[in-house]
């Protein structure tokens, strides 16, 4: 009998075995709220704006599907594990933040840091529902401090493989320094991170990518969001083909950058509370007027404090006999 030639690998056992074995990956996404959203969905979402909730919690906006893609890519066999299952997440381009910061989905300390790493894939698009209406949208879109911040996160990071993604409408604005923001930004995560930018809504898609500077192609991967099976394993391969590429790379000179990222405090209530004084109304006597914690958020610079419950007010007994106008008196005929 002859030999059985052996079967060679497939791109499964390289994916298990070899690139994605042990946690070697650092993961975080970025997502896009400047004010072009509000009219890229004209062809593609029925002329409503891509970040639009639907009414019905069975149906999803555009950025909705899109973490669900991505969810499902970062939810395969073939690279779970090799990551924190808690994701940190990240949005840019709101009223706030404009072109010039990031704020976080997370919940922040007094000293601005996350006091959470992320959220787990599957509970982002709950997270993103709960921040999403909260949101002012505006001008200008610049990817320069989401990828700087990762890129400053990945520099001190000790595991072979970074990544950022990116989902965005792709209206990157021209002019004004913006783009130039950008493709410095690239240069200085290029030894640190691979990128991933999908873009959702009408398109453009083929203008963000001929405005990126032609060396960044390498790391940065542009590519217009369909949410197919096939457009999920494209990208698991190139990711794949990307950390084969970082192995032993790691420790390679990067360029300065001339500006640090900010990043501010999440635009809605959540976990983060302060104690706070009893107020002057306070009854020692009834027990649910007790001091307690009362909920603080704070977006930029503001911060909000809920108003404190109002006492009860005690009801007027009802009276047990009528008024006396009311009670019928003796006949004098009688």
């Amino acid at each position: 009998m002859g030999n059985k030639s052996s079967a060679a690998p497939t791109t499964q056992t390289v994916l298990d075995e070899e690139v994605f074995k042990g946690h070697c990956m650092q993961v975080m996404i970025g997502i896009d709220f400047s004010k072009s959203n509000e009219w890229t969905g004209k062809e593609t979402f029925k002329g409503k704006s891509l970040h639009e909730l639907p009414d019905r919690l069975s149906e999803r906006n555009p950025y909705e599907n899109a973490i669900l893609f991505v969810s499902h890519i970062l939810e395969k066999p073939a690279i779970q594990g090799a990551f924190d299952e808690l994701i940190p997440c990240f949005g840019f381009g709101d009223s706030v933040t404009k072109s010039d910061a990031i704020f976080s989905f997370m919940p922040l300390d007094r000293d601005g840091v996350p006091k959470r790493k992320g959220y787990k894939p599957k509970h982002l698009c709950t997270r993103y529902r709960d921040l999403c209406n909260t949101l002012e949208f505006e001008e200008p879109t610049s990817y320069a401090p989401i990828i700087q911040y990762a890129a400053s996160e990945a520099k001190h990071s000790d595991l072979p493989t970074n990544l950022l993604i990116i989902l965005t409408d792709g209206r990157l604005t021209m002019g004004q320094g913006h783009t130039t923001n950008t493709n410095l930004a690239l240069e200085y995560a290029a030894k640190e991170l691979d990128i991933v930018i999908l873009v959702v809504g009408d398109g453009p898609h083929d203008i963000l990518e001929s405005s990126l500077a032609p060396w960044s192609k390498k790391n940065v991967l542009v590519a217009p969001f369909k949410g197919t099976p096939e457009q999920e394993d494209k990208v698991l391969q190139w990711l794949t083909n990307r950390a084969m590429e970082r192995r032993g790379t790691k420790h390679e000179e990067s360029v300065d950058m001339p500006f640090k990222p900010v990043l501010v405090h999440p635009p809605k209530p959540i976990e983060q509370k302060v104690k706070a004084p009893p107020p002057e109304w306070v009854n020692e006597s009834i027990p649910f007027q007790q001091e307690g914690e009362l909920e603080y958020f704070s977006h930029g610079e503001q911060a909000y404090f809920p108003p404190p419950p109002q006492p009860e007010i005690p009801q007027q007994p009802r009276p047990t006999t009528l008024p006396t106008s009311s009670v019928s008196q003796p006949d004098a005929r009688v």
